[in-house]
């Protein structure tokens, strides 16, 4: 994680923000390496709170979602039924 991270703050960076569905589940090492100087940035639960926005006001024509998983279907389903 290091070796990704060090150009980033060799070039004086002070935010980074996470832009992949796996980096939350990284985030503690990142903050780590980083140190307290840097924040970090995870904008994962500003966009599902926005789709689920989205999903309750059927004026803005989202009238279903369909999930897709690459892990277990069961656990995307419990966790959508979940923030509902």
């Amino acid at each position: 994680m290091r070796a990704s991270v060090a150009p980033l703050l060799e070039a004086g960076a002070d935010t980074i923000v996470l832009g992949c569905t796996h980096y939350p589940f990284l985030r503690d090492v990142i903050e780590r390496v980083c140190g307290p100087g840097v924040k970090v940035i995870d904008p994962a639960p500003a966009a599902a709170r926005h789709l689920l926005d989205l999903y309750k006001d059927p004026e803005n024509g989202v009238g279903s979602v369909e999930l897709v998983a690459s892990g277990s279907p069961d656990s995307l389903e419990k966790l959508f039924k979940r923030i509902q």
